[in-house]
């Protein structure tokens, strides 16, 4: 006689529904700690009859700490793909071999078995030999009486999110009847990628490497300029209980759906391209470079962190206002180690912004050996995106290991085949990468995505062009030495500067390297100019010279020397011009400019130094506080011409901070942080933001008197920390008139028992 089912039959796909409880709302509490938590979960039985199950004990600390997931604040399961959990599930009657049981998970708004968003496990009896990595595992590691104790273990390229957990009986009754109950188990569970498995695509070797890209909640990303660089230090807070539903939030936004929310290709494809806010208004973060400001809003130099910029987002669902290249790079770092991704934030100083896809950077001069702004491609000071450890199955061998890719809005990308939604496959999207960096190192420009606008931002030329008076231009000078400088990370297991400008280029000068830009240059917008073909006499060295260490406030010189290599004299003549700028290169008012002419004996040396005062530029500095410095040179006799441009930072103010060297889990503390203005004129508007892991989310302090010439401003506040541990304190000030240098402090935490 054939079996015969009751009450429920089939998956998630059928058109019957499975008896559900109601599942429990998330509050935006902290969750108690792992240990503190009821882990079993009590269901309620709705068939007399079937083999129901009345608890399911999802193992929450020992899973959590196994799976190196106890950090997150979060309540509920949260595991990595390819290794395995445990389940313990009791059920209303006892257990016989006879019974099968049925593990399913289900991820996905809509989810269906052909798009991998089903997962239907029978639970084996028996241990397998040959186990395959890529399918997910269920079996039976013990059971007594009407207690069983099931083995789960995702497959290593199990897509990542969270997942709706049943648990089903099929039992056969004694009319032979096949008696079928399933039920979800309330909380479900989370699945991230998991660098300890060799399996998994983002594998790591080291274990220093798996703590530093994945583990660590804090960290410092470089800024500045190339003469005067340093780090700021950054809460990344991965663990803050808004970070890993804020990740799955925007994934969901970019419909990364089915096998394409398996792949970190299409995830950090996804992230880059939502973080920011240009092409919807649901992204995560405003990016605004402008001199005015809205009020009520947060500048990017007052961010500490991320967290505070994710819980503002996922309570409102609107993009937050604002950041620049730090804070994106910041925040996709978060969300990238939410997801258990390896991810680093990189600097890049000297770093071009390719506008037309040339290849080179392109400044215009003219005929009064002015810079002409408006033609100009910008060469940003610094600029930081991002890197994530993972292989590249897309790619010939050989491209595995770090990718890069960038969400600070700069240019549209190719059309993204990757994302379900049209528009973007249309018309392309504000995103960037990922692109291995071996490719950009080699100039193999023609795999996916976005290789030329990263290789122009690290090495391409810069190219000087004169603009005759019909509009016509003029080759003068390429400097191919003058991009990607200083390519900086944080160092594993410290808080000092890794250099990796090897990773991305050879030795700039090397054959190896001009071939790479050779290379590259085959895929530029501009390949009709034979700029690599440059001849002439070139006996006089110039090099200008720019302050290293002068404050804001201070007066500064800068200097071109000359030097003739020549028997015979040279006359030359020099215009130096300066003006404030932007960090992204973008010039905003003049300060002044000078003209020189000398006659230089051969084999001497001469110099032209400008002088610059306070009063010349402390009206019109701009927040960056960077000064442009162009010059143009040129020698009478043989024509040569000589052309430059560079920029300096003066030197902000820092911050001084006082606090306990230790404390206790929920004792409260005191912070003093002290200010001292070195401008000449007040400041007004000053306020203090502090941001801090399991302490504060972000806080502003706001000072309500003015802040006079050379005085100090001092404030306490009060602080009480939520877990224990080695944690930092992020503070940044800022006022009308002037920003001050990020300062943080580390204090640790001892476990309140």
């Amino acid at each position: 006689m054939p079996r015969r089912s009751r009450r429920f039959t089939g998956n998630l796909d059928s058109d019957d529904e499975p008896p559900v409880t109601r599942r429990r709302t998330r509050g935006s509490s902290p969750r108690k700690a792992v240990n503190e938590v009821d882990s079993k979960v009590l269901l309620k039985r709705t068939d007399d009859k079937a083999l129901a199950f009345t608890s399911v004990d999802l193992h929450l600390q020992e899973n959590r700490k196994d799976h190196r997931t106890s950090d997150y604040e979060i309540d509920g399961l949260i595991v990595r793909r390819g290794q395995a959990f445990t389940l313990s599930v009791t059920l209303d009657k006892e257990y016989n071999s006879n019974d099968r049981l049925i593990v399913q998970f289900a991820t996905g708004k809509e989810p269906k078995e052909s798009k991998f968003g089903i997962v239907r496990l029978p639970v084996s009896s028996t241990s397998s030999q040959v186990s395959d990595p890529e399918i997910w595992r269920a079996e039976l590691t013990s059971s007594a009486e009407r207690d069983v104790t099931i083995s789960v273990t995702p497959s290593v390229d199990a897509i990542i999110g969270r997942y709706r957990l049943f648990i089903e009986t099929q039992t056969e009754s004694q009319d032979g009847l096949v008696l079928v109950y399933r039920d979800e188990v309330e909380d479900g569970l989370y699945v991230l990628f998991n660098v300890w498995c060799p399996d998994d695509q983002v594998y790591m070797e080291t274990e220093d490497q798996r703590q530093e890209y994945v583990l660590n909640d804090k960290g410092r990303i470089w800024v500045g300029s190339t003469d005067n660089y340093g780090p700021r230090p950054w809460n990344f807070g991965q663990f803050e209980d808004v970070c890993l539903e804020a990740a799955l939030h925007v994934l969901d936004l970019a419909e990364v759906t089915g096998g394409a929310r398996a792949n970190p290709v299409h995830i950090t494809r996804a992230l880059s391209g939502w973080v920011n806010n240009m092409d919807e208004e649901t992204g995560v973060l405003w990016g605004r470079w402008t001199e005015d400001w809205p009020k009520k809003c947060t500048k990017p130099w007052e961010w500490s962190g991320s967290v505070a910029i994710l819980d503002e987002y996922m309570q409102t669902k609107k993009a937050v206002q604002f950041g620049q290249c730090w804070v994106f790079s910041g925040v996709i770092t978060t969300l990238s180690r939410a997801l258990g991704l390896p991810t680093r934030s990189v600097t890049n100083f000297e770093s071009a912004h390719d506008m037309d896809s040339s290849m080179t950077m392109d400044l215009h001069w003219d005929k009064n050996d002015e810079p002409v702004e408006a033609d100009n491609d910008s060469t940003w000071n610094f600029h930081v995106w991002n890197e994530s450890w993972f292989k590249r199955p897309d790619l010939p061998s050989g491209y595995h290991g770090w990718q890069a890719y960038d969400a600070t809005p700069q240019e549209a990308s190719v059309p993204n085949v990757a994302l379900k939604n049209r528009k973007y496959f249309m018309k392309g999207q504000f995103c960037c990468g990922p692109f291995p960096l071996k490719a950009v190192k080699e100039g193999s420009l023609f795999y996916p995505f976005d290789g030329g606008f990263i290789f122009a931002e690290v090495n391409g030329d810069k190219i000087h062009w004169e603009v005759e008076d019909d509009g016509s231009l003029k080759f003068l000078a390429k400097e191919p030495m003058a991009i990607g400088k200083l390519i900086s990370t944080k160092a594993v297991g410290s808080t000092s500067r890794e250099d990796i400008t090897n990773e991305y280029k050879y030795q700039e000068g090397s054959d190896e390297e001009r071939r790479a830009v050779k290379n590259a240059y085959r895929f530029s917008s501009r390949k009709e100019y034979k700029i690599y073909d440059t001849s002439g006499i070139k006996d006089v060295e110039f090099d200008f010279r720019l302050p290293k260490a002068a404050m804001i406030g201070e007066d500064f010189d800068v200097s071109l020397d000359i030097r003739s290599t020549s028997s015979e004299p040279r006359t030359v003549q020099a215009k130096i011009s300066l003006m404030v700028a932007y960090y992204t290169g973008t010039p905003g008012d003049r300060i002044k400019g000078q003209g020189f002419e000398a006659e230089v004996l051969g084999g001497e040396a001469t110099q032209f130094v400008v002088s610059v005062s306070n009063d010349e530029y402390e009206d019109i500095l701009k927040h960056d506080a960077y000064i442009q410095v162009y010059v143009k040179a040129h020698v009478k006799e043989t024509k040569q011409v000589f052309v430059g441009q560079k920029s300096f930072l003066l030197v902000k103010p820092g911050l001084r901070i006082e606090v306990p060297d230790e404390f206790q889990v929920g004792e409260s503390f005191d912070m003093t942080i002290t200010f001292t203005n070195p401008l000449k004129v007040k400041l007004t508007g000053t306020r203090f933001h502090i941001e801090a892991n399991s302490i504060t989310k972000g806080m502003v302090v706001p000072i309500r008197k003015h802040v006079q010439p050379g005085a100090d401003i001092t404030e306490t506040v009060t602080l009480t920390p939520r877990r224990s541990g080695r944690k930092e304190i992020v503070v940044t000030v800022s006022s009308d008139q002037l920003d001050g240098q990020p300062t943080s402090a580390e204090i640790y935490v001892k476990y309140s028992s």
